[in-house]
């Protein structure tokens, strides 16, 4: 009984640990016009050491993809 009850404690606490809120953050130039930009390029430089995306290839190609996407939307 003590390992069942241990069992839903745990799953209790996973629960709410899951439905924690994300906080998003953002930051840009108020003064820029991005109306005004037509084209955009992604950076093939170096990535930066330690940089996770430079780790995860697949997740990197998904994100671009989705940017893609997204932008192609909007105009």
């Amino acid at each position: 009984m003590k390992k069942s009850g241990m069992t839903i404690l745990i799953g209790i606490m996973a629960l709410c640990f899951g439905c924690a809120t994300v906080a998003v953050n953002y930051d840009y130039d108020v003064e820029t016009n991005f109306a005004k930009f037509k084209t955009y390029k992604w950076y093939q430089g170096k990535a930066v050491p330690d940089d996770a995306l430079a780790k995860n290839p697949l997740l990197t190609k998904r994100i671009r993809a989705s940017v893609d996407n997204n932008l192609a939307q909007t105009t």
